[in-house]
């Protein structure tokens, strides 16, 4: 895994979720330490994966709530 993956832009990342990974970025380029980069990362993929898992959610909520609202609606 090369330690700049967890600084990779999400589609859909809104400014502020931008803004925040370029400071990250930036912090990183600092890390001279490959490992310490690489934890660094992991942590960033992790985050990256909690907020897809928590937007799929909503998503998923919201689209069970309109299915259900177009049900009654046809009833």
């Amino acid at each position: 895994m090369s330690s700049q993956f967890g600084f990779t832009t999400l589609t859909g990342s809104t400014q502020s979720e931008l803004l925040k990974l370029q400071k990250e970025k930036l912090r990183a380029m600092d890390i001279k330490d490959t490992l310490e980069r690489l934890d660094k990362s992991l942590q960033l993929v992790n985050g990256n994966v909690s907020v897809v898992a928590a937007e799929l959610a909503i998503q998923s909520v919201e689209l069970q709530f309109h299915k259900t609202r177009t049900r009654r609606k046809l009833q």
